[in-house]
């Protein structure tokens, strides 16, 4: 163990993605085995490989400290690292925010940010659970972490097809009930037309993507513009589908 545990050390970042399936492997088959091999893998030579990758860290290098976040013998040495690198992010991953909290916490106190959008893809999977963390911890702090988000999440959600929406309500979800000025917001920045129909295709869905519609529905409907005239419009044609209730959001 100590053998494979000195090899992993040793990787250079292209071989991030290998590494992180050896241990995954090693997961599954030896639970065991791979608690001693990640305890004993030197964090600090993982670091020197990174270098530069802090800025803007690459899925490779996110995977592989997730991996060995897994392991008990492994998990606070992984937020060590991260929190020691934290001032050398530029927009601090998701799923390192869920790994090391504090640090993400104190990062966005001082003006950073959580990157809940890349390349214009919101991170519907790790994003609610940031959201409630912030809610939870910092709620003070909810507007300095969607703000940067609001005009991506604006032109996912007023796209044409539906498959844009199926992974987005409960992301909405939290951010009605957490921070009502940020969706009211990101309904100002919506493309209306486009909406229209990808708000009416997804309300003849029967998986996420009604859900989102419903939400956006819901609480663009009291609006005095076109997105409130839209909404309202949908809401008569499409009565009951167009109601969000929590229920229908699990």
């Amino acid at each position: 163990m100590k053998r494979l545990a000195r090899q992993l050390s040793a990787v250079s970042k292209r071989d991030f993605q290998r590494s992180a399936h050896v241990l995954a492997f090693l997961h599954r088959v030896s639970p065991r085995k791979f608690q001693a091999v990640a305890g004993e893998i030197d964090l600090d030579r993982i670091d020197e490989a990174l270098r530069d990758e802090w800025q803007n860290m690459k899925h490779d290098a996110e995977i592989l400290l997730g991996v060995l976040f897994t392991a008990k013998s492994a998990r606070d040495q992984v937020v060590k690292l991260i929190d020691r690198n934290f001032a050398r992010i530029k927009r601090f991953p998701p799923r390192l925010a869920l790994m090391a909290p504090e640090t993400a916490l104190r990062y966005v106190d001082g003006g950073g940010t959580i990157a809940l959008v890349n390349f214009d893809h919101v991170d519907w999977r790790f994003g609610p659970t940031v959201l409630a963390l912030f809610a939870e911890q910092r709620k003070e702090l909810l507007q300095t972490l969607v703000r940067p988000c609001e005009s991506a999440v604006a032109a996912s959600l007023s796209q044409a097809h539906p498959s844009w929406y199926g992974e987005a309500s409960h992301f909405l979800t939290l951010l009605e009930r957490e921070c009502p000025e940020s969706i009211q917001r990101i309904l100002t920045l919506m493309d209306v037309e486009k909406a229209r129909v990808g708000w009416t295709a997804c309300l003849k869905d029967k998986t996420g993507a009604r859900r989102t519609a419903s939400i956006l529905i819901q609480a663009a409907y009291g609006r005095d513009d076109s997105i409130g005239q839209l909404a309202r419009e949908l809401r008569s044609h499409f009565p009951r589908a167009s109601t969000f209730s929590p229920a229908s959001s699990r």
